[in-house]
């Protein structure tokens, strides 16, 4: 019978390992081009920001300072003309009215967003704020073309879902009566009620 030999299992074959040393630079260098890109994409964003801001801050603010005093009638004068070509004075005044018995006296703002767009040398900027009023929060998007501003909307959980107190339509618009009903959406005060009154008995026969 042979003579068996135990001889060790044969070690497993063995590949040359690449080295991870020439992929760190290139990973490194990918990193710190896309954190390039983040940073100026966000330094463009904060730049656009900031001279937006800058341009409609002075003008929103002006704004908002005479309608706090109540100065609607001077406040309506600093609006772009196609404001006032589609708005009257009077129906400023009943918005402007009507928000701040809804909202309350304005607090404080701060800008969310802004857009800048120059066409045929004519600059429209459209300014996003959060805004704070007496009674609680809105945002409003003021849209000035120039210097003046030419539009503004103003979205608040207090405005939404005003009904008219005698047939319950669904109001969108501030106004004295109900476009529905045609009943006024203000109580009259007491002394005027029973003055209208005791004059209409007086001329009955």
């Amino acid at each position: 019978m042979a003579n068996e030999q135990n001889f060790p299992p044969p070690l497993p074959p063995t590949f040359p390992r690449q080295s991870s040393k020439s992929s760190v630079p290139v990973i490194v260098l990918g990193c710190a081009g896309a954190l390039l890109v983040v940073i100026l994409a966000c330094g463009a964003f904060f730049g656009i920001l900031y001279a937006g801001n800058k341009k409609a801050d002075p003008v929103v603010d002006a704004y908002l300072t005479l309608i706090s005093q109540g100065k609607f009638d001077e406040a309506y004068a600093t609006l772009h003309p196609k404001f006032t070509e589609a708005v009257s004075l009077e129906k400023f005044r009943q918005i402007q009215t009507g928000l701040t018995e809804m909202l309350g006296s304005y607090q404080s703002k701060s800008i969310r967003g802004i857009n800048i767009n120059t066409l045929n040398g004519v600059t429209t900027t459209v300014a996003t704020y959060a805004m704070t009023f007496e009674k609680g929060q809105a945002t409003a998007v003021f849209t000035l073309i120039g210097d003046k501003i030419a539009r503004f909307d103003i979205d608040s959980p207090l405005l939404r879902d005003r009904k008219c107190p005698h047939c319950g339509v669904a109001l969108t618009d501030f106004g004295n009566f109900c476009p529905n009903c045609g009943k006024p959406l203000q109580e009259q005060p007491k002394a005027e009620s029973e003055s209208q009154a005791s004059q209409i008995n007086n001329d009955s026969p």
